[in-house]
C-alpha cells in the first residue's frame, strides 16, 4: 500500500513505538482530518481523511461569502439557532463532530473485527480540542506526529 501522508505514517510509528501490543483508531484534527486503523506494531492499514473544522469553516465562507462569519463554537439554547451566525457556528461544530464520530466508528469496528479486541482511541492535532469528551475512552496524545519524526530521527542517528 502506498500511504502519501507523512503525518499519517509518522502518528502510526509513534504508536507502535509505544509497545502496549493494541491496535488503535488515530485521530489527527488538523487543516484534514484523518481517522485511521493501525496495527498494535505501528503499521497503517489505511483509514480517511476529510475536511478539518477550519476548512469547513472556511468553504463555506468560500462558497457564501454573503454568509456572516460565525467566530469559532456557538452554544446555541433548544433545539435550533434563530440567528445566522450560531447557525453557522453550531452546524458547522455539529456537522465536523458528526462526522468523526461516523468515521471512528467505522475504523473502531473493522480493528475490532481485525485483531479480536478494543482498539485504543487515540486523538492529537491542533483541533483535538474540539472532539474531547466525544469518544467514550478516548486518549489525547498532544504531539504523536511529533512524537513519529522523532523516532525517525532516533532510528536514523543510529545508522
Amino acid at each position: 500500500m502506498l500511504f502519501r501522508s507523512a503525518d499519517r505514517a509518522l502518528a502510526a510509528l509513534a504508536w507502535g513505538g509505544r509497545n502496549l501490543a493494541r491496535p488503535a483508531v488515530i485521530i489527527d484534527a488538523g487543516t484534514a482530518v484523518t481517522v485511521d486503523a493501525v496495527s498494535p506494531e505501528g503499521v497503517l492499514l489505511g483509514g480517511w481523511i476529510t475536511p478539518g473544522w477550519y476548512s469547513l469553516h472556511d468553504s463555506l465562507g468560500s462558497a457564501a461569502p454573503a454568509l456572516p462569519t460565525a467566530t469559532g463554537t456557538v452554544e446555541v439554547d433548544g433545539g435550533w439557532a434563530t440567528d445566522s451566525e450560531p447557525a453557522i457556528g453550531a452546524g458547522i461544530d455539529t456537522f465536523f463532530r458528526s462526522g468523526v464520530m461516523g468515521l471512528h466508528r467505522r475504523v473502531f469496528e473493522g480493528l475490532k473485527n481485525q485483531f479480536e479486541s478494543d482498539p485504543e482511541t487515540i486523538i492529537t492535532g491542533g483541533d483535538a480540542h474540539r472532539l474531547e469528551g466525544l469518544i467514550a475512552g478516548a486518549r489525547s496524545i498532544p504531539n504523536l506526529v511529533l512524537d513519529g519524526l522523532e523516532a525517525v530521527l532516533s532510528r536514523e542517528k543510529q545508522r
